[in-house]
């Protein structure tokens, strides 16, 4: 994929299949997993201020891309 600020950016997918279908579980970013990234911040979030926090945050975000 080619990004207009960022140039050509490597888009790779994780996928795993059930009996039924394939599932996308992980998508790599010029060598960056999103599901290790994210894990990462959820955790550091958890450890400093609680799970309660963590899902404000998300509803928050969510709510925000809602609008």
């Amino acid at each position: 994929m080619v990004h207009e600020k960022e140039g050509e950016v490597d888009i790779d997918f994780r996928l795993t299949q059930t009996e039924k279908r394939w599932l996308v579980v992980d998508v790599v970013l010029d060598g960056v997993s999103m599901r290790n990234n994210l894990r990462s911040k959820f955790y550091k979030v958890i450890a400093k201020k609680g799970f309660n926090e963590l899902m404000r945050k998300m509803e928050k975000k969510l709510k925000a891309s809602k609008s």
